[in-house]
């Protein structure tokens, strides 16, 4: 949860998901494995969406 929360923080700041990996110290794979956890859990599809709730 802590995770999520710290990648929504880098969309909040405009952040790609190559930027994400290396702020956080994660592999890209990783990024995009937590973020598709992420939509699922607010029940959004893109991180446009995930920006508007």
């Amino acid at each position: 949860m802590q995770r999520q929360l710290e990648l929504v923080n880098y969309v909040l700041k405009g952040y790609s998901r190559r930027e994400m990996a290396e702020a956080s110290g994660l592999k890209e794979n990783t990024v995009a494995s937590y973020m598709k956890r992420l939509y699922r859990k607010v029940k959004v599809h893109s991180r446009k969406e995930l920006f508007m709730k």
